[in-house]
């Protein structure tokens, strides 16, 4: 991924923006709370697409190192003075920097798949908590 001039990575600069945006996503005070509980649906249902995108994101990773493991094999096959055995050719395309970058991507995706799956847990367990407040709210009150 691209380095960004802080020297994070592009997806850790993405989990940040993320991890603020969920934040204001959930911040509530108690005249807010109606409003909170009946937005939850279509908040969550924003971050389940961002991790949807995110698992698009691999598969179309997947896909490209596919096509660039054959391409370099290819290569490195037919630009060779001598003959290379399997597992020199193998090493030799999982060296080269474009898999190096696509690995790193990859692995990037599946970091913000698993801080999205629970974030969307969270949301999940949020109307619960809301519901909770609602009801303490409601005993302090009576």
């Amino acid at each position: 991924m691209e380095e960004i001039d802080s020297g994070k990575t592009y997806a850790e600069k993405l989990r940040e923006q993320y991890q603020i945006d969920i934040e204001l996503a959930i911040k509530f005070d108690p005249f807010n709370v109606k409003q909170l509980q009946m937005d939850l649906p279509q908040k969550r249902h924003y971050w389940i697409g961002r991790l949807a995108f995110h698992k698009e994101e691999i598969k179309k990773l997947r896909e490209q190192r596919k096509n660039a493991t054959k391409i370099l094999y290819d290569k490195f096959k037919k630009e060779s003075p001598v003959g290379l055995n399997e597992k020199v050719v193998n090493n030799a395309i999982e060296s080269h920097d474009l898999i190096q970058k696509i690995d790193s991507r990859i692995g990037d995706n599946e970091l913000l798949i698993d801080y999205l799956l629970r974030v969307e847990a969270n949301f999940r367990d949020a109307s619960f908590a809301i519901k909770n407040y609602i009801a303490l709210v409601t005993l302090e009150t009576t």
